[in-house]
């Protein structure tokens, strides 16, 4: 399998988002902490070129979330980051729906 030359970021709030994430990847490790968070790092290849993968779970609270989120962009200059979620608060979602 080709060494991963692409970086991508997802950042979830609960651990059952960050536990469904995982399941889509290979080679799952627990990063050293930085600036006192750990991160799992993995791999994501289904159908396509690796990508190397960093999970964050943040929790909830909006300033305490947006700070972590810019650590974790800054530290690791990822080519995307994505933020998944269960959107708990919008009613009406069945699931596997998609909000943007």
């Amino acid at each position: 399998m080709p060494t991963p030359r692409r970086q991508a970021v997802i950042i979830t709030v609960l651990p059952l988002e960050r536990d469904a994430v995982l399941e889509h990847l290979r080679e799952v490790r627990e990063e050293p902490p930085l600036r006192g968070s750990v991160y799992r790092k993995g791999i994501f290849d289904e159908r396509s070129d690796p990508w190397e993968v960093v999970i964050a779970e943040i929790g909830a609270g909006n300033q305490g979330a947006s700070a972590e989120a810019e650590r974790l962009i800054a530290d690791y200059t990822p080519e995307v980051a994505v933020f998944v979620g269960v959107a708990g608060v919008i009613k009406d979602l069945e699931h596997g729906e998609h909000v943007v």
